[in-house]
């Protein structure tokens, strides 16, 4: 097994590989980095992939469809690493790799990156099941199952832990593979819950809107243009759990955030959520999201800002369309008698 390296993430050809116990001496000993920030260390540092594929983008590894590592970023971890390496004995696995990173402070900001050995390969579709099982799992954010992240290896810094799980690499296709069968049923779970609510034909929110006028542009339309649910979301603090999203305010571990597509085509949010502000009981768009959640509810409070602060070349526009067709109006008025 093994997993395309790269000197630094401005790399883009050219790449070499790495293996498990190359990957485990560099953890045991990671480089030491003198006269330089955090920042500027991380962004000096070799990277590493959770496949082989022979160029790092997401289209590369799709395409190669070989993924030979499990990984995940485990940001604002509650607990120490003996906890994390307990979760882990529980799932069965046995051959692991975990370390801090240079933001780490024990006890107070844990933050831990985590490797998993496999005895063979996944497809991509498998193996993104199992990383949004364990994300789920551990808490942790699900961006590690985008095929195209790659991994910061480790400099030295105050408060460097590490551990090193010694035994069988992960065997997902044995007989009675915990991990797999949880991850299997998660993702069903989880796609029964789209099918439930999408069979609900649940309302969508209808927000007072403006009239156009003339050629004017809807600002309303560019919002819901311009902004990917994924980022959006994440923008606000949502952790994504496969097909769903945690909310920031939610205290339970499993997410209840979908996106919904319209019989019109149209993906909207719904949440399950009671702490959830969202949670309304019908289905957002992306500009309702931002209503609800940068403007306390207020849509026309929304639609001035919005059009101001991101849309300004357009909000100009749409101004001075409305003032080119008072002008018509009130012209078309005098010469129909409309005046004395």
């Amino acid at each position: 097994m093994k997993y395309l390296y790269a000197e630094n993430y401005r790399q883009v050809s050219e790449f070499s590989y790495v293996t498990w116990p190359w990957l485990v001496e560099v953890i045991r000993e990671p480089r030491k980095i003198e006269g330089l920030t955090t920042e500027e260390a991380k962004n000096s540092s070799p990277l590493i992939a959770a496949h082989d594929a022979v160029f790092k983008t997401k289209q590369a590894a799709l395409k190669h469809n070989n993924f030979t590592l499990l990984r995940l970023d485990l940001d604002d971890y509650p607990y120490g690493k003996h906890v994390l390496e307990r979760q882990l004995k529980e799932l069965g696995i046995e051959s692991y790799i975990i370390h801090s990173t240079a933001n780490h402070t024990p006890n107070v900001n844990n933050r831990y990156r985590l490797y998993i050995e496999l005895v063979e390969s996944l497809s991509y579709e498998h193996w993104q099941m199992v990383q949004t099982y364990l994300a789920y799992y551990f808490g942790a954010d699900d961006c590690s199952s985008r095929p195209q992240q790659m991994m910061f290896l480790p400099f030295w810094s105050t408060g460097y832990e590490f551990s090193i799980g010694v035994g069988r690499a992960l065997d997902l296709k044995e007989l009675h593979s915990k991990l797999w069968f949880w991850a299997v049923e998660f993702n069903c779970d989880q796609e029964d819950s789209i099918k439930a609510a999408e069979g609900l034909n649940i309302d969508v929110v209808t927000q007072p809107k403006t009239k156009l006028v003339g050629r004017q542009v809807s600002i309303i339309d560019l919002v819901n243009q311009s902004y990917d649910w994924d980022e959006l979301l994440s923008s606000y603090g949502y952790r994504r759990q496969g097909k769903a999203y945690l909310p920031p305010e939610s205290q339970s571990m499993k997410a209840g955030v979908y996106i919904l597509r319209g019989s019109d085509g149209k993906d909207r949010y719904y949440s399950h959520h009671e702490s959830d502000p969202c949670c309304i009981g019908r289905c957002l768009d992306k500009f309702d999201l931002i209503v609800v959640r940068s403007y306390s509810g207020d849509a026309l409070m929304a639609l001035k800002s919005l059009a101001e602060n991101h849309f300004p070349d357009i909000n100009k526009f749409n101004k001075k369309e409305w003032y080119r067709t008072q002008k018509n109006l009130q012209a078309k008025q005098v010469w129909s008698g409309g005046y004395e």
